[in-house]
């Protein structure tokens, strides 16, 4: 997590998309948090990663 000079908050949130089918819905659990974070009125810029081929280890 990084704190920008203007206060803003930035992170990365990543996964590997191998995870995807993973029962406890993690690469969707990711996106939907890095949307909510995200908002217009937020000052948290997020990036949502998932690695093409990757998996939990891999990332």
């Amino acid at each position: 997590m990084n704190q920008g000079k203007d206060g803003d908050i930035s992170f990365l949130l990543g996964v590997g998309e191998l995870e995807g089918n993973h029962k406890s819905g993690t690469n969707e659990n990711a996106l939907e948090l890095s949307k909510r974070l995200s908002l217009k009125d937020s000052r948290v810029n997020v990036q949502f990663n998932e690695s093409e081929g990757e998996g939990h280890l891999s990332v």
